[in-house]
């Protein structure tokens, strides 16, 4: 635009800030519409030749002030901290400039008969401030902002002042979080080639986003709080849609927010945030946050230090696969007084938004949205077609990036030929369609580049890519040293190649859990000195791609290998504590995915050959852990008493402390309760010694439970309310209700119990627990169930399962599948009843639970009892008892001879009826089971036998006088 007669004077300039605010306000829409938000962007973007990222954040900066003033008029409804700008207004120079900007181009535009108040910049400032030491650390975006003002001022009364405005200006934003927008993401890759690796990115959005509203809108209460700070976090599998979630979820935002993902460079910045102050509202997503929990702490530590000192609010949203028992999570909430206030300030102080994999609806949903984005609709298969059932395990139950896998899959292939593959096929078939389109790209280049660029592409993905801006020479250096380029005079050229193969420059290989299969099936990192440069380059991410690796892909050794020879070559003492770590981590993992043999075949026995006490506990206790969950409770105490013994020498007071409570598991499995009620209490006196309040609250709940077995319902009870004021989180405090509900049940109290299951789910729904709302669900069913509702127990039995299938919570689903059998059962429909405990049969196989496989038997028998099968009953019972017997499960053996005592009974067998009932009493009497001793009071007075429960005692009495 041509420049203006100096006497010309802004339209403006005379206004006060105030004045130029109220003026504003006229112009309603373009502060409250996004698209006009997006015009006037344009029109600043056109007036003054800066570029379009410059003008949305001058509009970011304004609108909330404009936001404010409507909110007086009762136009819009603001948030407190839009309420209170002109109260903490600390830069008013910035904010005066930028909205007589603003004001002067609506009237430009909306007005024709007011002259053009569009200045040029003074080229003589421009070079001035272009000189200063800072100009250089602002991106294009801050600088296109200070020449839009430089612009705005040329012919200002005050422009003596601009000068220095403008060098604190320059200085304030010296430091930039240099967030990438959604824009910027999506700008990525822009051309790819449909049914590439990158066309499945996140950024790419090439499926709608499918099943996540409810998810958007909390996130969007997440941002809107009335608080200037707050943090969450998004947790879920590899694939599941993380990273897309956060991704739509900011782009609600972006016209306002300066929202986007951070670079993890910038978390490595010593005291970065001490020269950021956030002068518009700011969203910061940080991925990967199990690779920067210390430098995300001290992000959090700051803010929430400095939050007062703000003008405009501050949100911190880190994304992570899982968080439950993993160290990145504990340190940035457990243990400390520090953890503490960062758990206060995460928002609703619960849990992270954990995303499921999508339902069936939804799946059929997003693969047609993939589906169409290939141009192959046709490929949809029917609604009731058999295949979707192949297609819900091709996707692990319904995973969005997997789905977009079987998109390509079916729009270059019948679906005959995808019927009879397993998951490993999904990924093999994309990965060799990957591997032709890098040889279809690389086409001009020689065998032995082509060979060279590929090993790149490894190194590069097992690093997290390269960063180029900050660590140049020391990326060259390392690819020197790894011959990975055969001169300095190559990187050019090699970047270049990177980018085409990824999309964008750091060139390492998305989606993650390609990357990951692409690392295991190559070579390159079995040169141990490649390996050892690719860790000394990247620390944290190569340790965390490892992770990724062993548990994604569990079955691969690969990882393993990495794992051992990184140990071996490490000198430093760090360094190899590090990667003991990184072993505990994968084996916590595992664990947590059921995946018990790789786990004690693979990663424990090489842990347990390393020389320090402390670890070889560890490695005991997590042994123990494994054994525990595959209901081997032999096994589990001898390795926890190892590791006791051990934690004793050594003096681990929080080990001491934990294990003798898992000890007491074992003992009240075996209801052996006086044992496990003195392991719980040198357990709590070593907690309340050494203040682990967490551990107080588990080992308070474990003794109400103990208490609750032997029928002393006050004792427990005690002991729960001791519990719940122990400082706890959400899911603390919900399992504490759980065991007061379960003790109100068994006291008769079904209103009570029920009352308090309700406070307990509404607990959970508040923090997004699936895992906990799908066992409350069970449980208020069995309420309905004792009361003879068995419909409405039914229903709730109906939703907790549907939510265990989703989130995959395989011991739960076998509880669910009982308790639906038993109500099958009592409706006489004895046939759905034995198909559930079938599919629950299966399940224990599956995950070895020998504890529910009793159970579950014990149920068949007495489906079977009830349809007159007696042989196939007496059969089932046997197999229960037997197995009963093999873990120590007392109550278990109690219910299985019960009935076993009904059978023989039924069946004329009198006395191996008796026989068993004297069983059940001795064990009952011996263990204090009240279920079990008010079951035979019943009997003896069904049976006409005199004194009740005491008529047991006297039948054994004689019996054993006359033997």
């Amino acid at each position: 635009m041509e420049n203006q007669d100096k006497n010309e004077a802004n339209i403006s300039v005379d206004l006060t800030f105030d004045q130029v605010i109220e003026e504003l306000t006229t112009f309603e829409a373009f502060f409250t519409d996004k698209d006009s938000v997006k015009l006037l962007a344009e029109w600043l973007h056109e007036d003054y030749g800066i570029n379009k990222a410059a003008s949305r954040l001058a509009l970011k900066y304004i609108i909330p002030f404009v936001l404010n003033r409507l909110s007086q008029l009762g136009k819009v409804v603001a948030q407190s901290w839009i309420n209170k700008l002109h109260d903490n207004l600390s830069h008013r120079p910035l904010y005066e400039k930028l909205s007589r900007t603003l004001l002067d181009t609506l009237k430009t535009h909306t007005d024709k008969t007011y002259q053009s108040a569009m200045q040029v910049a003074d080229s003589e400032q421009l070079k001035l401030l272009q000189a200063t030491p800072s100009w250089i650390q602002l991106n294009a975006e801050q600088q296109g902002l200070v020449h839009l003002l430089l612009a705005q001022e040329k012919n200002h009364q005050q422009q003596l002042g601009i000068s220095n405005d403008l060098h604190h200006l320059i200085d304030l934003l010296s430091f930039d979080l240099d967030l990438k927008s959604v824009e910027q993401l999506k700008s990525q890759a822009e051309n790819v080639e449909k049914g590439s690796a990158i066309w499945l990115t996140y950024f790419k959005q090439h499926s709608d986003l499918i099943g996540r509203d409810a998810q958007l809108n909390r996130l969007d209460e997440f941002y809107d709080q009335e608080t200037m700070f707050s943090w969450w976090a998004i947790s879920g599998a590899g694939g599941i849609g993380k990273s897309r979630l956060a991704l739509e979820s900011i782009a609600r935002h972006d016209y306002l927010w300066d929202a986007g993902f951070l670079h993890a460079s910038k978390l490595d910045v010593p005291d970065a945030l001490h020269k950021w102050m956030p002068l518009q509202p700011t969203i910061i997503v940080i991925d990967y946050a199990a690779s920067y929990s210390k430098q995300i702490a001290n992000w959090l530590d700051h803010i929430i230090r400095h939050k007062d000192n703000y003008l405009c609010p501050v949100r911190i949203l880190i994304l992570e696969r899982e968080y439950k028992k993993q160290d990145w999570w504990e340190h940035l909430t457990t243990g400390s007084s520090a953890a503490l206030v960062r758990k206060n300030a995460f928002y609703t102080q619960a849990d992270p938004l954990e995303l499921m994999p999508l339902n069936k609806t939804d799946q059929q949903t997003a693969l047609a949205s993939f589906l169409s984005s290939l141009d192959a609709n046709g490929k949809l298969p029917e609604k009731d077609s058999a295949i979707w059932e192949t297609i819900h395990e091709l996707t692990t139950k319904g995973s969005p990036l997997f789905l977009g896998m079987v998109a390509i899959v079916l729009a270059h292939n019948e679906l005959a030929d995808i019927r009879q593959w397993q998951h490993l096929d999904l990924l093999d078939n994309i990965y060799s369609r990957e591997k032709q389109a890098w040889q279809r790209q690389l086409a001009d280049l020689s065998k032995q580049q082509q060979e060279q660029t590929i090993n790149l592409l490894a190194f590069s993905t097992f690093i997290g890519g390269f960063d180029w801006d900050n660590h140049k020479e020391e990326s060259i250096q390392t690819l020197l040293a790894c011959e990975l380029i055969d001169s300095k005079r190559d990187i050019t050229k090699v970047r270049q190649r990177m980018t085409l193969l990824t999309g964008h420059e750091a060139g390492y290989l998305q989606p993650d859990l390609i990357g990951e299969y692409f690392l295991l099936h190559h070579d390159l990192f079995e040169d141990d000195d490649v390996l050892k440069h690719a860790f000394s380059l990247s620390q944290n991410i190569t340790l965390q791609n490892l992770i990724r690796c062993a548990t994604d892909y569990p079955e691969n050794k690969k990882s393993f290998i990495w794992w051992k020879k990184l140990l071996s070559t490490a000198k430093e003492k760090d360094k190899t504590e590090i990667l003991y770590e990184t072993a505990f981590r994968i084996v916590s993992r595992l664990i947590i995915k059921a995946i018990y043999k790789v786990s004690l075949d693979v990663w424990l026995p090489a842990l347990k050959k390393i020389d320090d006490k402390k670890i070889h506990a560890r490695v005991l206790t997590t042994i123990g852990r494994v054994y525990y969950w595959m209901s081997n409770y032999g096994m589990a105490s001898d390795y926890w008493k190892r590791s006791l013994s051990i934690q004793k020498e050594i003096g681990d007071k929080k080990g001491e402390g934990a294990t003798l409570n898992n000890i007491s598991l074992i003992f009240q499995m075996k209801s052996e309760y006086e044992t496990a009620l003195q392991y719980q209490k040198d357990s709590l006196a070593i907690q309340k010694e050494i203040g682990d309040e967490t551990g107080v609250g588990i080992t308070l709940n474990n003794m109400a439970i103990n208490a609750k077995a032997q029928g002393d319902y006050d004792l427990a009870m005690n002991y729960l309310q001791e519990s719940i004021v122990t400082p706890m989180d959400k899911l603390g405090e919900s399992v504490t209700l759980n065991s007061m509900a379960a003790i109100a049940h068994a006291r008769g109290n079904s209103d009570v119990a029920l009352e308090l299951l309700e406070k307990s789910l509404k607990t959970l729904d508040g923090v997004g627990n699936k895992l906990g709302i799908g066992s409350i669900l069970n449980n208020i069913s069995q309420i309905y169930s004792i009361r003879g509702d068995v419909d409405t127990a039914l229903i709730y039995l109906k939703k907790s399962l549907m939510i265990r299938e989703e989130i995959k919570d395989i011991f739960g689903l076998g509880t669910t599948l009982n308790n639906i059998a038993n109500v099958y059962q009592a409706r006489g429909e004895y046939d759905m009843a034995l198909k559930c405990l079938h599919r629950s049969l299966v399940i224990r196989n599956e995950i070895n639970d020998r504890l529910g496989k009793g159970v579950t038997l014990n149920n068949m028998a007495s489906v079977y009892n009830s349809k007159g099968d007696y042989s196939a009953s007496l059969c089932y019972s046997k197999e229960a008892l037997c197995i009963q017997r093999e873990v120590g499960d007392k109550e278990g053996i109690c219910a299985t001879l019960f009935n076993l005592g009904h059978f023989y009974y039924q069946n004329s067998q009198k006395e191996d009826a008796i026989t068993a009932w004297l069983e059940v009493y001795q064990i009952a009497s011996s263990m204090g089971l009240k279920q079990a001793l008010d079951s035979l009071e019943e009997l003896a007075n069904y049976l006409n036998l005199s004194g009740g429960v005491y008529a047991w005692k006297a039948l054994l009495d004689k019996r054993n006088s006359q033997s």
